[in-house]
């Protein structure tokens, strides 16, 4: 800022010159030179006004542009969270599947069970005796 209140001194002290130039020089004459002069300035002052004020404005929007953009970056994070968490409980379904596969393998088949209904049987009862 310093820099720029620098120029805005020069740009003063070199208006106010050029404007005393142009009353020597006589494009000016001493009784409208006050108005004149006091409308340079008052412009002048207007102008620097609305700098500062698209300065304060630009700054403004660049950290408003700053927090928005953290915000998208937040939100992407999130998307690859959802992810990690989605994939994360297939990893552990597949795994669980792959182990009792794994587990159906190194068991032995097991024992046929006899029937506990058997059918009635049909045709002539057993001789006895």
């Amino acid at each position: 800022m310093e820099k720029e209140s620098e120029s805005n001194t020069t740009i003063l002290v070199k208006l106010r010159t050029r404007m005393n130039d142009l009353l020597r020089m006589g494009v000016i004459t001493p009784d409208g030179f006050g108005v004149y002069q006091q409308t340079v300035l008052q412009l002048l002052q207007e102008f620097d006004r609305r700098k500062s004020s698209c300065f304060q404005q630009a700054e403004t929007l660049r950290a408003q542009a700053s927090a928005v953009e953290a915000q998208g970056h937040a939100f992407s994070v999130c998307g690859s969270i959802l992810f990690s968490i989605v994939n994360g409980y297939c990893d552990l379904e597949e795994k669980r599947i792959r182990e009792m596969a794994e587990r159906a393998a190194n068991e032995p088949p097991p024992e046929p069970t006899p029937d506990v209904k058997t059918p009635a049987r049909r045709g002539r009862p057993p001789k006895n005796g």
